[in-house]
């Protein structure tokens, strides 16, 4: 079988709509973000350690090896510049810094949006799938492994997270608490009926998105590929709004990424089932972004997804993405968990383990094959597929490559 390489990027965009599908947020009320995590039944075992106390031995190192994190805002203008990223810097010259609590979307454990959802119907869309998966004859795959996050006691005391801090600044800090299980599952093969999923139902669809790059790089990118892929937005969701506010390269062998983009350095794919963002931190990130225009945003329709694409030349092999149809969901199956970063502490979804959960993935994507799936969703009657979950599989296929950027809407 051909090895081919893949690599994966990650983005960020927020589409506004106007027109009769405008709607505003639940009640009216707009998002005040909270200095810190809000109060929590869990224990957040971060927070003992970030903001670090003035004059500690934490602060005192970071002001030495990264300065940065003490005076970094999140500039508009430079929406990529994320200094955590490789976490140099020289150390000033006099003086130090105050950090300030990090800003968190984060209501404890709970999420309470997904919980006040109807899910009575849950069982029948669930039947109603399978009955087309048979229909259709869909054949499926079954990786190795594929993990979730491990029923552990650990969860019941401690809200999941990872940090995305200078960990050699935090001596006794565990930079992640997140334990994995695998399980046998089978991935069911769409090629062919992909016009059978879509954002609106199942919170994820396929789509060809041409591109024309010939070499991946931050500045390909910027100037380039986000640019274009605004546009592509614009023309097949019919929003006014784009704004691409983050992105990754991901390949099955960071080291080996620079076979395909000398210029840029790649993250590993994640292999294990999650949800991106959580509602909260959709709503949390858009006040962050854009402070002043908040109110008159939150007035039209927000949409935050999520695009990923291969982009190797030759149809990918190894490391596809996989996707669970939302309408197979339930929501005590969904883990709130932090991601702390030094200005932000952003929510995502583990993901328990549920039998009932019908995953599937589109074979030999090529790279102007794209895959959108939706984070949140302000528009009240497209709300039940605001959220997708998601995995890179390894050992489907092959050898990987892909692209994938997030897009708020």
């Amino acid at each position: 079988m051909k090895e081919t390489k893949q690599l994966s990027d990650e983005a960020g965009a927020i589409e506004r709509h106007t027109g009769s599908d405008s709607t505003t947020l639940e009640g009216g009320t707009l998002l005040q973000l909270p200095s810190g995590s809000r109060p929590s039944p869990l224990v957040q075992p971060w927070k003992s350690f970030w903001p670090p106390a003035p004059g500690s031995d934490s602060y005192l190192r970071l002001i030495a090896e990264n300065p940065t994190i003490f005076t970094w805002q999140f500039d508009m203008t430079r929406p990529f510049d994320r200094p955590w990223r490789l976490w140099t810097g020289a150390a000033p010259a006099e003086g130090g810094g105050s950090v300030q609590d990090p800003r968190s979307p984060s209501a404890a454990c709970s999420h309470d949006s997904i919980l006040a959802l109807d899910y009575g119907n849950t069982q029948k869309m669930r039947d109603e799938l399978d009955e087309q998966f048979r229909n259709l004859a869909l054949p499926k795959v079954f990786p190795k492994s594929f993990n979730h996050l491990a029923p552990s006691e650990l969860y019941q005391k401690e809200k999941p997270y990872k940090c995305q801090l200078p960990e050699a600044c935090f001596p006794g800090l565990k930079m992640h608490n997140l334990v994995s299980q695998s399980y046998h599952v089978g991935i069911a093969d769409v090629t062919g009926h992909e016009d059978m999923f879509s954002l609106a139902i199942s919170g994820f669809e396929f789509a060809t998105c041409p591109i024309s790059i010939e070499e991946w790089s931050d500045d390909s990118v910027s100037a380039q590929y986000l640019p274009g892929l605004a546009r592509w937005l614009k023309q097949c969701t019919g929003c006014r709004d784009v704004f691409c506010y983050a992105y990754n390269f991901r390949h099955h062998d960071a080291a080996q990424g620079s076979d395909v983009s000398p210029k840029y350095e790649f993250k590993l794919p994640f292999f294990r089932a999650h949800c991106d963002a959580s509602e909260e931190t959709c709503r949390a990130r858009l006040q962050l972004y854009f402070p002043e225009r908040y109110a008159e945003l939150t007035k039209g329709r927000i949409r935050f997804v999520n695009i990923w694409r291969p982009l190797s030349a030759s149809p990918i092999l190894d490391c596809p993405l996989a996707l669970c149809d939302f309408r197979t969901i339930n929501p005590e199956d969904l883990v709130p968990m932090d991601l702390v970063y030094p200005h932000f502490v952003d929510e995502a979804y583990e993901v328990r383990y549920n039998p009932s959960h019908r995953w599937l993935y589109k074979k030999e994507m090529g790279p102007d094959d794209v895959i959108i799936f939706k984070l949140y969703d302000n528009l009240r009657s497209e709300a039940t597929g605001k959220w997708s979950c998601e995995t890179k599989c390894k050992a489907i296929l092959a050898n990987p490559s892909s692209l994938s950027p997030f897009c708020l809407c």
